[in-house]
């Protein structure tokens, strides 16, 4: 009687164990599937819009602007501009490179770092860096935008008030200028700027006048300087972020913005 008593017992540990085995496999699984996954979660693109995509690619490339025939003491400038740091997510990112070209040389007018965003409040934003230290051994670097991976957009120096805000016209262009008049800068010697920008898939129009600090108009022109894509059937060099693969908008399309 007591063997069988004892043999009973053994027998409801045995499956009291078990069932507590089951339930507690059920109890993990279930967490699991309802728990979200940190490993396995795919990673989203930025949400850059649109306008925002297309626009930074017809900044990207190289442009000219020829001496009017009829102003002999006007100089021909170029244009390059490149995307670099594609993987950021925090806007768009190029290297914009400003160049007078003179008898003998290439004379550097600027040599900036452009991050384009979304305005929330609509349109498109375009924040001005310039480089720490000596900007020159980036010269020409946008044949090779790989070599600014050698620094980040922490050490760049910020261009306070100097923000320029485009807006899409109903004929496919962006223009816009800068916002208000407080942007202070060391840019050509001046102690404020003004910019004006149109951006189209084979033209930019681009204008900048420095001011002193009395107020007096030292270097550029009211009027915008018209800058011709140099080679209107080449690729793109922008790439979608996160990936080496091409976005999927038409580089010359002009369509008209959608309402």
């Amino acid at each position: 009687m007591q063997e069988g008593q004892l043999m009973k017992n053994a027998l409801n540990r045995r499956l009291t164990t078990r069932f507590t085995k089951t339930v507690l496999a059920v109890s993990c699984l279930l967490l699991a599937t309802c728990a979200p996954s940190l490993v396995e979660a795919p990673e989203e693109l930025p949400p850059f819009s649109d306008s925002l995509v297309r626009c930074t690619r017809w900044l990207d490339g190289s442009f000219s602007h020829d001496r009017p025939s009829d102003d002999a003491g006007a100089s021909r400038m170029e244009m390059n501009q490149a995307r670099i740091w594609p993987s950021k997510t925090d806007g768009i990112w190029l290297y914009s490179e400003l160049l007078v070209v003179e008898a003998d040389r290439k004379r550097v007018m600027h040599q900036l770092i452009y991050r384009a965003q979304d305005d929330p409040s609509g349109g498109i934003l375009i924040d001005s860096y310039q480089f720490p230290g000596d900007p020159s051994r980036f010269t020409g670097a946008w044949r090779d935008p790989a070599l600014f991976d050698r620094m980040d957009s922490f050490m760049l120096k910020a261009e306070t008030g100097c923000a320029m805000r485009l807006r899409r016209m109903a004929g496919g262009t962006f223009e816009g200028a800068t916002l208000g008049a407080n942007c202070r800068t060391s840019r050509g010697g001046a102690a404020r700027l003004h910019e004006t920008l149109t951006v189209g898939s084979l033209e930019i129009l681009y204008g900048v006048e420095g001011f002193d600090a009395e107020g007096r108009s030292i270097f550029g022109a009211r009027e915008p300087l018209a800058f011709t894509r140099r080679n209107p059937t080449e690729e793109p060099r922008s790439i979608k972020p996160g990936t080496d693969e091409p976005t999927d908008l038409k580089m010359y399309n002009m369509d008209p913005p959608s309402e």
